[in-house]
């Protein structure tokens, strides 16, 4: 079954378009390669972290340092984030992860540019997800 995604990059070339799995990979991927960018991988549990990360580090001016896709893989909502890191600090993302997803262990979180917030019971897709983006199964962070 193929699903479609939805990329949004936002500031002065706004756009929606919708995009394959493929697709994503090859925007995220290089993102992903530059470890310049947090890459987040939630499910849509996670979507209050998504919008508070983009709310209090990437409005106006550094929005346009701000990825989003959202799509379904395998029946389940995503929200896929690259977001570059000089405008939050690793302290103030693992704060956040903290608080809203209270399974991070302070050690998880050190020295990763992958998170992966889901809950147990759609843990593994989202892990599966990650890896088939970033060829990347193993060193996650993941949090329930």
């Amino acid at each position: 079954m193929r699903t479609e995604a939805t990329a949004r990059k936002s500031g002065e070339a706004f756009g929606c378009a919708p995009v394959d799995w493929e697709q994503t990979r090859a925007i995220l991927k290089p993102l992903f390669d530059d470890r310049r960018h947090w890459i987040i991988v939630a499910h849509l549990d996670a979507t209050p972290l998504i919008e508070t990360i983009e709310r209090k580090y990437y409005l106006r001016e550094r929005n346009s340092d701000f990825t989003l896709i959202t799509g379904f893989w395998r029946g389940q909502a995503y929200a896929l984030v690259a977001a570059r890191k000089r405008w939050m600090q690793p302290y103030q993302l693992g704060s956040l992860l903290r608080q809203m997803m209270t399974k991070f262990e302070i050690g998880e979180l050190e020295g990763r540019d992958l998170y992966v917030p889901a809950p147990p019971q759609f843990l593994d897709n989202a892990i599966a997800l990650a890896a088939f983006l970033f060829d990347k199964p193993a060193g996650l962070a993941i949090g329930e």
